[in-house]
């Protein structure tokens, strides 16, 4: 046999009879479960801080850090982040710790620092600025005094705490917990003055709750489906069941309109009557988008949940945040849908098909939805902002749904998100994971290409 017919046999040793090439042990570089692959975005291809280098590229699969400001406060994630006004920002984390920082004296040292027993998962100020409620996941809650930096209250009446809220014109906190109640507590001078449990008596999970805009009411969401119209002062109520566990409920802040996200993915869009005449009537549900033609699921990957009642498919689309459009201008009648499964929806609240929808690449949940209005027009422009555990901050024209801006966490989580200001551009705190916040910003005129 000569040289070139040689050489040919050789080279079809590399070759299987189908005709693909087969790689050589040199020219692997991982071996990565599909599974794995799939899960991780094909981020997993990067993972464990390789940095080798292909074609002199780097394989590390960072990614970019658009934030103006990087502020790293805590040991472990940052759960939450509040801010009143000007001066005053609070954040909590997984450390079981709560910090207060005052920004007139610094952005970067904190003035007080709270020990919790927990990972702290709420922080809120009143609105007339001179107290901070923190609440941790075991239920205690720690009202400070801005002014002197002092503990005034310690709280330790609630069981796992679901979430914490101020009253809109008092000092009056409201939490909901694990075993169903909802806590309010009118905060005195020396400690509290006055206390009411509202209880249905069902032990169902209270898992979200919102003062309604008359001050005087509180809508209260259940792990069983009922929804529950709370009159503060008598502790009556009206109900409305649905047949999915309720995850967030929202107000609008000037229509009587309320929503209410569920587990399965459905926003159950509810009419409610005047304090003179309380009611709750359904008059829509905007159902989650359905997932894209070519995904398919791996057998075996829908393991059965909470007796069954709810498939993986279910919980991939709970919802996870709303937000209605309210005060913004262009926005008013708007309504935002966060989901599990990184799609947004934007609805008028009367009108079950969504102006615009958009989906990340990556599919991971949508963790936070804020409305604002940017620019110098009149009137100015209504942006769409949100927040995932995929880095992501985004921004959409909430007038059509372009896509403003996109701003990366160099790959850490977002876990809550707040509006610093908006004039003369639109600034944002991100609670991130790895003890971070970021400060990112969308500049007026700024339009994605």
């Amino acid at each position: 046999m000569d040289e070139d017919n040689r050489m040919e046999d050789e080279s079809f040793d590399d070759v299987d009879n189908d005709g693909t090439e087969r790689l050589t042990e040199d020219e692997i570089l991982k071996v990565i479960p599909l599974e794995e692959f799939l899960a991780s975005g094909g981020r997993a291809a990067f993972s464990d801080g390789e940095d080798d280098d292909i074609d002199g590229q780097s394989t590390s699969g960072e990614l970019p850090d658009d934030s103006v400001g990087t502020l790293e406060c805590h040991q472990k994630d940052v759960f939450a982040v509040a801010t009143s006004g000007s001066r005053w920002m609070a954040t909590g984390g997984e450390d079981d710790r709560a910090l207060i920082f005052d920004l007139d004296k610094s952005e970067s040292e904190p003035v007080l620092e709270i020990a919790h027993t927990d990972s702290v998962t709420f922080v809120c100020f009143n609105k007339a600025e001179t107290l901070l409620a923190s609440g941790d996941m075991s239920g205690k809650i720690y009202i400070t005094e801005l002014a002197t930096l002092q503990r005034r209250i310690e709280l330790d009446d609630c069981s796992d705490l679901e979430w914490l809220l101020w009253h809109h014109s008092s000092d009056i906190l409201f939490a909901g917990d694990k075993e169903g109640l909802v806590w309010m507590w009118l905060i005195g001078n020396k400690g509290v003055a006055q206390s009411k449990i509202y209880s249905a008596g069902s032990g169902a999970r209270c898992t979200s709750g919102v003062l309604l805009p008359d001050g005087k009411r509180l809508l209260a969401g259940y792990e069983d489906g009922h929804l529950r119209m709370w009159a503060l002062k008598d502790q009556t109520h009206v109900a409305w069941k649905i047949n999915n566990e309720v995850n967030t409920v929202e107000v609008h802040p000037s229509l009587p309109v309320a929503a209410a996200g569920t587990i399965s993915g459905d926003v159950h869009m509810l009419s409610m009557g005047p304090v003179e005449e309380p009611s709750l009537k359904r008059h829509a549900i905007f159902r989650p988008l359905p997932p894209p033609p070519k995904e398919e699921r791996m057998e075996g990957e829908d393991p059965e949940v909470d007796g069954g009642e709810y498939d993986a498919e279910s919980i991939d689309r709970c919802v996870e945040t709303i937000a209605f459009g309210g005060a913004t201008t262009g926005a008013s009648n708007f309504v935002a849908i966060g989901r599990n499964d990184g799609t947004i929806a934007v609805h008028a609240v009367d009108q079950v098909s969504p102006r615009f929808t958009h989906r990340n690449d990556s599919a991971q949940a949508i963790t936070r939805i804020r409305w604002c209005s940017t620019g110098t027009s009149v009137p100015p422009r209504p942006l769409l902002v949100t927040s995932s555990v995929d880095s992501f901050v985004r921004a959409h024209d909430a007038r059509d749904g372009s896509m403003v801006k996109e701003l990366c966490c160099g790959g850490d989580s977002v876990l809550d998100m707040v509006v610093l200001q908006t004039d003369p551009v639109c600034r944002l705190l991100a609670a991130c994971s790895e003890g971070s916040i970021r400060v990112l910003q969308i500049d007026e005129e700024e339009k994605q290409q």
